[in-house]
Order: C-alpha cells, then sequence, then structure tokens
C-alpha cells in the first residue's frame, strides 16, 4: 500500500492493473479515522452480518487474527499490520506473505473492514460494520495449532534466538537460549528460568516448576501440584491430542491382524485381510513349548497394527512358564522359522503394559518399567502422565521421568 494525498490506493496485489489504479478508488480519507492503537483490538472479538454473509475477527495477539467466514467453515491467520498516519490516527492492513486481505478502518464512530483480497473486490470492496463482542468468560484454544505455527518462525540473534512472526517483528521482547514452540504454545529458555507463553502471549505460571513437555494441544507439567496436562488457558485436560500425519500412512504399510495359537506348535499367524477366519501366515515360534503360554505384551493373544508385511508391528512376546513370565523379541524372518531374543528373563512375578502401552514387570514386590530398566527399582511405579510416573522408593515419595529417568522427590 503507498500514501497518496493522505488517501492511500491498494497496490499489493500482483493482479491488479493500471486501470484499476487510475480509477483513485477512495476507501477513506484520514481526516475520519479515530486514534486508536492495536492494542484496543487485541483479545477482542468481532463480527459483522451482511447479504446473508458472516465474518468473525479473533484478535488473537499483537500479531495473529483469526478471521472465520460462513459458519466457520473458512477459516484463516492473518498478521495486523500497522498503517500509522499521523497523531495517532491508524488504518491496519491483515496481511500473510505478499497476500493483502482485509483493511480494517477505525472511523469516529465504527470499525470499517473491507475485503481486499482479489482484484475484483478492490475494484468493488465488500464492506463490513464490525461490532464488538462481549468479553468472553474463558478464551479459546483453537484447534488450527499446525496453521498457526507456520506464522511464526525462530531466528539467530548472536548466540540467542528470538521469535518472529511474518514481517520480521518479535512477538517476545527478549533474545534466548533457545525457544520451542507451536500453534499453542512458545517455550523460551534463559539460562536456568524458563518461561511459558500461550498463543495469547500470556505468561502461563506454575508453583516450582520442575519439568514441561510441548505436546500438540496441551502442556505436559510437572510442578508442586503432581504431573498434569492443560491448554493453552490453563484449564487440566484429560490427556492430549495425538498427532496424525497429514499425509496419512506410508503407501507400503497395511493394516495387519496376528494372532498367537499354542498348538500343535507355537505360531504367530497373519490373519487374512478378507477373510478373518483364514490364517494366511504361519510364523513357527520354534524354541517355545505347547506347555508355555504365549501373549502380547498385554497379555492377549490377539494384536493389529499398521505394519509393511516383512516386519511386526509387535514389540514383544510375553512367554509364561508356571507362575513366572518373562520377555522375548521376535523379529520376521521370509523363512516362517522364528528363534526369540530374551528382553527379559522368566523370572518375573507379572508383566503386564500401563495405559500408556508401556511394559512393566514386577518381581518380589517391587516394580520396573522395560527396557528402561532390567531390574524392578520402586515399591510403586503408576503412570500419571505420558512422561511422568509416581513413585514410591525405599520409603521416599515422588515422581519419575521416564525420558530422562530423573527422579523428584
Amino acid at each position: 500500500m503507498r500514501p497518496k494525498n493522505k488517501q492511500w490506493l491498494i497496490a499489493s496485489h500482483s493482479s491488479i492493473d493500471s486501470k484499476i489504479l487510475q480509477q483513485k478508488a477512495t476507501f477513506f480519507n484520514t481526516k475520519d479515522l479515530r486514534t486508536t492503537k492495536l492494542s484496543n483490538f487485541t483479545g477482542n472479538v468481532y463480527t459483522s452480518e451482511k447479504d446473508g454473509y458472516t465474518i468473525r475477527l479473533e484478535f488473537i495477539n499483537p500479531h495473529l487474527v483469526r478471521i472465520s467466514t460462513l459458519s466457520d467453515m473458512l477459516i484463516s491467520y492473518q498478521t495486523p499490520i500497522e498503517l500509522d498516519f499521523g497523531n495517532g490516527k491508524k488504518a491496519y492492513a491483515l496481511a500473510r506473505g505478499n497476500a493483502l486481505s482485509y483493511l480494517l478502518i477505525p472511523t469516529d464512530n465504527k470499525n470499517l473492514l473491507y475485503d481486499i483480497s482479489t482484484a475484483v473486490s478492490i475494484r468493488k470492496p465488500m464492506s463490513f460494520h464490525l461490532k464488538k463482542q462481549k468479553e468472553p468468560t474463558s478464551k479459546p484454544c483453537f484447534s488450527e495449532g499446525r496453521y498457526i505455527e507456520t506464522m511464526f518462525d525462530i531466528q539467530k540473534e548472536g548466540k540467542q534466538y528470538i521469535l518472529i512472526d511474518d514481517y520480521g517483528e518479535r512477538v517476545l521482547p527478549s533474545a534466548y537460549d533457545d525457544i520451542q514452540f507451536n500453534g499453542h504454545f512458545i517455550l523460551a529458555k534463559k539460562g536456568s528460568s524458563l518461561e511459558i507463553y500461550n498463543m495469547y502471549l500470556q505468561q502461563m505460571l506454575f508453583p516450582n516448576l520442575k519439568k514441561v513437555y510441548l505436546h500438540l494441544n496441551a502442556l505436559e507439567v510437572l510442578d508442586d501440584n503432581g504431573a498434569h496436562y492443560y491448554d493453552c488457558c490453563g484449564e487440566e485436560l484429560d490427556k492430549p491430542e495425538r498427532e496424525i500425519e497429514e499425509c496419512g500412512t506410508s503407501f507400503i504399510e497395511r493394516w495387519l491382524e496376528y494372532r498367537i495359537k499354542q498348538t500343535p506348535k507355537p505360531y504367530i499367524g497373519r490373519v487374512d485381510s478378507n477373510n478373518p477366519n483364514i490364517i494366511k501366515e504361519k510364523h513357527y515360534l520354534i524354541d517355545r513349548k505347547p506347555t508355555e503360554k504365549i501373549a502380547f505384551a498385554d497379555g492377549t493373544t490377539e494384536f493389529s497394527g499398521f505394519s509393511i508385511e516383512e516386519k511386526f508391528p509387535f514389540e514383544a512376546l510375553r512367554v509364561q512358564q508356571g507362575n513366572l513370565f518373562g520377555l522375548f523379541e521376535y523379529e520376521y524372518h521370509k523363512s516362517h522359522q522364528l528363534k526369540g531374543k530374551q528382553l527379559l528373563p522368566i523370572a518375573f512375578n507379572k508383566i503386564e503394559q500401563d495405559k500408556n502401552e508401556r511394559i512393566l514387570f514386577y518381581q518380589n514386590g517391587k516394580v520396573g518399567i522395560y527396557p528402561q530398566f532390567t531390574t524392578p527399582q520402586y515399591d510403586v511405579l503408576v503412570p500419571i502422565t505420558e512422561s511422568f510416573y509416581q513413585i514410591e522408593k525405599n520409603g521416599r515419595k515422588g515422581f519419575l521421568d521416564i525420558y530422562t529417568l530423573e527422579e523428584y522427590f
């Protein structure tokens, strides 16, 4: 955009030709603007309806505006850019990269929004009279986190890093030793200090924070209150969303089903995908006996999952002899004659999977977790979140970080 005689002509769209510019179409006169700052809009929600067309603007933070139309079926994110005309009078362009979409004009008595996303709309822009909505009781955590993430970038500054928006403006005022972010959270570390911000750039504080992990839509936090998941507004969640690959499963992978049979000889059978009553392949466990009870790690004799045909989708088999259990790994072999690798000896009172699908093993009143340990370490080991387990050891109660194996008492 460029100023001319205190008026602005739209000249950012690549398809605008000279004839359009010669029309000198006026959107507004700067004398009609009221004094505003971007902060007057940040945190607010505005809506407008015209000719059955509804638009909603949510100013999430000074660098991000969420625009939804047609009952939220169409959603986009834009960066607000101040257009300063002096004496506190400003208009605001909403843009993404080189594409200019909307122009917000705060006049003396109303907020006007012009749709200038195409050359056609520039010839005859659609205007909306925006109405400010009542302050919501709680701010939403939007589901388009991966899209929001593309609006920001990490840039090196000396030996530290800064977080910037689409146009190189700092999102946080300081530089940090390390920055992690997604569409919902920013983790900014400087020395031993860790600052956590949500998508609204509000700092999130936790009492005596010990460790935090970043998930798609949640923070996994260990602090004085224990281990919990939180959304972007600090509300506790039962569990985080799982990230799903946008491109889907690789074409070489298939959904395969397996069953364990004990007789006449122990084997793993791959089920025919067209007929569940037919075993298509039999993989014989040549080192196992019919008298042993063989199961998958979760204790069942049926397993299914995505895998290539020459690789098993399961991690290990549980083998029971009498009242004792062990764990063995079996790799696919084209001969279908399999011999296992011992992971845990047949010496444990119980082997099971917990709610995180991790393998727990018990012996003489103590419990361990495989593969982190091969001997039981704890009197109590209970999963609270994906990363943090409640533990009791030598009479002391605390938490275990399952990834770093650091204990917090």
